[in-house]
């Protein structure tokens, strides 16, 4: 062949590479392409689809929140030690940032840049404890440390967003007279510069910044006043009794309302002229939490009866009432849309979900199907489908797709609930001290069992789905009285009871076989749940088995595994009633186990949100998911044992795809 026919094949198969090369990348591309969940959220890597929805959530309650001067964007804090930043209209999160610093006070402080593109939060003191993020890109502009033992009370961008201003207190000591003392100070940086360009120690009882950062309003002795917050310097007065004067929120429009405590009224300021604008009277402790419309028309107040109210600041009624459950405690953080049409609030115990509701209409905005609290149930029901549990109420998932199929919602709320594990039973403890059992395919309630033997508190099936044993408490005036009650659940009858140590339930599970039932209380021991007899004890010194309902058998019923304390999981051989040893592989803590059908695989949830599956020929782990941040509370693997579905704090459930995650590895 010529050295010219040679270059020219050279090049066709250049070409025809290049293009096959071409043709190739989107594929590899669409690979590589993130999954996402039903409502275009995306999944960790290895998980199928979740149950549920992130949207407004939290791992954590939600302990702040505010809209963007113009509404377009919310952003909320939560103990899980995050800000997160959502698109109002659709709930999607844009941007999720870590929260550092030493928290001094209840909540972070956040705000907005007057155009929305800047997000600012400080978090206390410490280090890097004040941060500032571009709300497009998600990228840091700002991060600096602030004093130890300092708190910060006010924080607002001024200078049309190009400076931030901090209110807080430093933590002071004499070192002549040995005393402590707390010194206010206003703190200022250049955002552009990451430079402080100005401290200065401003009045004493200061309150409040104006939303654009240039003045803020303080409580002196000689009165309620309006000052620079560049120098302190008094404006004007706003008024000069001395009433007890506690929460207060300012509107765009440069109204600023403070809740008289003598009065139980609201009284409403005219910063710029210093004059009284209105007055809205309630009761003694209707005003917990305040919030302001942009314009000052609307006011949104919360009660410690757990109230939410929206008031019209005009004639001074309330438009809008809404009672917030009690079973999830008060509300902890409200605000008011800048059009004045939706009020969002935050609850202060288990409710991970920012609420919200339609001002004109009193309804709350439905959001993506999901829970509101962690989920700390998870189960296959017979027919393949997944139920979760995270209180009231249970729902049925399609584990392929994520969507919801069904809702068993209870009359009232409960402690506690335990699948069959057949798949076709649920057992739910309610407050009243009663335990439903309903058909899982229908919802149907079967009957109830009695609740007088006092408070429940664990309860789990048998393997053949015929027996519930449940753990009770009762008050007696000579102390708690502890039992466990053995029901039939076919035919809704007691069958049988056994007193327990003097110590509450923790955890209870059958061996496969039905012959032996493990309680952990104090200690771990073994019963025969037939004759009711003590079996004996099996020793856990040197492990520190952790509870809550979490030990289970491995299915040949040789192996019993539970998360142990501080970190990692115990494995105890039954039949010797010795242990295997405690297992870690990260020092991260242990919250939930589960063995795989075919006594190959254990999987763990951990306190970080992962699920990592370890080898039980080898005691070595061979795969691991990242779920979200917060603990993994519940785990079950299908029945063919290629699906695993984990429950976690931030109020969904991931269904993990177990072939894939193996072939990962634990990278």
């Amino acid at each position: 062949m010529s050295d010219s026919c040679v270059r020219h094949l050279f090049v066709v198969v250049l070409i025809v590479a290049l293009g096959e090369s071409a043709a190739l990348r989107p594929l590899a591309a669409q690979d590589k392409k993130t999954r996402s969940d039903r409502n275009g959220d995306p999944l960790p890597d290895g998980a199928i689809t979740r149950l549920g929805t992130i949207r407004y959530r939290h791992a954590s309650q939600v302990t702040s929140v505010i809209y963007s001067f113009d509404g377009h964007l919310m952003a909320t804090t939560g103990h899980d030690e995050t800000v997160r930043l959502w698109e109002t209209a659709s709930g999607k999160q844009r941007f999720q940032f870590r929260i550092d610093g030493k928290r001094n006070f209840d909540r972070p402080r956040i705000a907005f840049a007057p155009d929305g593109k800047a997000l600012a939060a400080a978090n206390g003191s410490g280090p890097n404890a004040l941060s500032v993020w571009d709300t497009t890109t998600g990228k840091e502009r700002l991060k600096r440390d602030l004093p130890m033992q300092d708190g910060t009370t006010l924080l607002a961008f001024t200078d049309g967003g190009k400076k931030l201003v901090m209110f807080g207190y430093q933590d002071k000591f004499d070192v002549r007279t040995g005393k402590r003392s707390m010194e206010p100070r206003n703190r200022k940086w250049d955002i552009e510069k990451s430079t402080e360009v100005s401290s200065f120690q401003p009045l004493n009882g200061t309150m409040a910044f104006s939303p654009d950062g240039k003045i803020l309003v303080a409580l002196q002795e000689d009165g309620l006043h309006v000052c620079d917050s560049e120098t302190g310097k008094k404006l004007r007065t706003l008024s000069k009794e001395l009433g007890r004067w506690r929460r207060s929120a300012w509107s765009a429009d440069g109204t600023f309302a403070l809740e008289d405590q003598d009065m139980k009224a609201v009284q409403l300021w005219d910063t710029a002229t210093g004059k009284l604008k209105g007055l809205v009277r309630g009761g003694a402790n209707d005003f917990y939490l305040l919030a302001l419309s942009a314009d000052s028309k609307r006011l949104v107040s919360s009660s410690v009866d757990n109230t939410l109210r929206v008031w019209d600041v005009v004639s001074g009624d309330a438009i809008f009432t809404h009672r917030h459950d009690p079973m999830y405690s008060g509300i902890g953080c409200v605000a008011i849309s800048p059009d004045g049409k939706t009020v969002a609030a935050g609850s202060i115990n288990y409710v991970f979900s920012l609420m919200r509701w339609d001002i004109a209409t009193g309804k709350e905005i439905p959001g993506p199907d999901g829970h509101i609290t962690p989920v700390n149930l998870v189960g296959f029901t017979a027919n393949g489908k997944v139920a979760t549990g995270a209180g009231n109420p249970i729902r049925i998932w399609d584990p392929a797709d994520g969507k919801q199929l069904s809702v068993l919602n209870e009359s009232t709320s409960f402690r506690n609930a335990a699948i069959a594990p057949n798949g076709m039973t649920i057992a739910i403890s309610r407050n009243d001290f009663t335990v439903c059992v309903r058909d899982l395919a229908t919802g149907k309630e079967k009957f109830t069992l009695d609740g007088q033997a006092g408070y429940t508190s664990i309860l789990t099936f048998a393997p053949d789905a015929k027996t519930l044993v449940v753990a009770y408490t009762k008050n007696t005036p000579k102390g708690n009285d502890y039992k466990l009650i053995l029901w039939d659940v076919v035919a809704g009858k007691k069958m049988r009871e056994i007193s327990t140590p003097t110590f509450g339930t923790e955890c209870l599970a059958f061996s496969p076989d039905g012959k032996r039932l493990i309680y952990i209380g104090l200690g771990l021991r073994i019963w025969d749940p037939a004759t009711g007899n003590d079996l004996g004890g099996i020793p856990v010194q040197g492990i520190g088995m952790s509870g809550n309902n979490t030990a289970r058998f491995s299915p040949d019923g040789v192996l019993l595994a539970a998360p142990c304390y501080p970190k990692g999981f115990g494995v105890w051989d039954t039949t010797t009633r010795k242990a295997r040893g405690r297992f870690d592989s990260d020092g991260v803590t242990v919250r939930s186990v589960a063995f795989s059908n075919d006594n190959r695989l254990l999987a763990c949830g951990k306190e970080d949100g992962s699920v990592e599956i370890w080898d039980l020929k080898r005691f070595t782990p061979v795969a691991k998911g990242q779920g979200p941040r917060g603990r993994v509370y519940a785990l079950a693997f299908s029945k063919d044992d290629r699906s695993l579905v984990s429950g976690h704090e931030d109020t969904t459930a991931l269904v993990w795809d177990v072939p894939k995650l193996l072939a990962a590895g634990t990278k």
